[in-house]
Formats: C-alpha cells, structure tokens, sequence
C-alpha cells in the first residue's frame, strides 16, 4: 500500500481502532500497542484499498492485529510481574538477618504501628497458624478480604525491609 492510501486509512479508522484498545489495556499502555498495530499492518505491505470491501477487508486485519498486540501486550505484562515476584521474593530472602533483627527488637516495631487494628487482628490471627477461611469466619470477614489484607500488610513489610536493608548498606 502506497503511503497516501495507508495515511487515509488511518485517519478513517484510527479513533475506533484506539478506543477498542483503550477498552483492552491500561491507558498509558494504549498507543504503544497503538504503533505496534499499525506498524505491523504497514509492514503486511496490503495493496491500495479500491473499493468499500477493500477497506472493510483492511479494517478487520487491523482488528485482528490489534488483538495480537494486545496478547502480546498482556504476556508481555504478565512474564514482568512474574519476573518482578521473583526478584521480590529473592530480594526479601537475602534479607540479612541484622536488619529482620533491628526490624522486630523494636518495642513495639514502628512498620506494626502504622497497621489498623482490623489488620493487627489479622496479622496475629495469620502468625497463629490461622487459615485464610478460619480468620475470616473468626473475624466476620470475606476470605478475599483476608487475603487483601494480608497481601498489603506483605507489601508494608517489604517496602519496611528494603528500607531497613538500604539503611543497613549505607553504614
């Protein structure tokens, strides 16, 4: 396809190709798979469209592009959060013992004040041995709360540790 004809066809098929995105994936994530999209139609090399079927033709090999992008976009998503877990998870097991010390001799710790008492209660419930269910029952609460809730108490805990750990390195 020339590039005139490739530009018209964008103009006329652009702001419904984007708002189908912007329905798939995160806003700030749009027009990268955007690009992607109509980089890879482009590179297709489809010849000039020269009548309404022709454009209608081009028009859902641009949608089906757009849905492997946005696969692509997803895995691509799913592969670094993965990723990231596991640094997370390495990260906090290298952990050196002075700091997770330093962290719990404090009396009481300040990261454990910071925490409501609703997640206090599930805290000392979860360091029991208690089970997601039975805190839940216990509590008058959802399992997925619970899990919420330990999920961000996790992720307290950690933001504390890579402080603890940074200050640590520094002296």
């Amino acid at each position: 396809m020339d590039p005139g004809a490739f530009e018209q066809f964008v103009v006329l098929t652009y702001t419904r190709l984007r708002s189908q995105v912007a329905k798939r994936v995160p806003a700030a994530d749009v027009d990268d798979v955007l690009q992607e999209t109509l980089k890879s139609l482009w590179e297709s090399d489809q010849p000039n469209p020269t009548s309404d079927d022709d454009v209608d033709r081009l028009r859902a090999l641009a949608y089906r592009l757009a849905e492997r992008r946005i696969a692509d976009h997803w895995r691509t998503a799913s592969k670094r959060e993965r990723s990231l877990g596991a640094a997370r998870q390495g990260y906090v097991e290298a952990v050196t013992p002075s700091a997770l010390d330093s962290l719990l001799t404090q009396t009481p710790p300040e990261w454990l004040r910071e925490l409501s008492s609703e997640a206090l209660e599930v805290l000392t419930r979860y360091l029991r041995g208690f089970g997601v269910q039975e805190i839940a029952n216990e509590l008058g609460l959802t399992p997925n709360a619970v899990s919420l809730r330990l999920k961000r108490i996790r992720e307290r805990l950690l933001v504390v540790l890579e402080k603890e750990v940074a200050g640590e390195l520094d002296s």
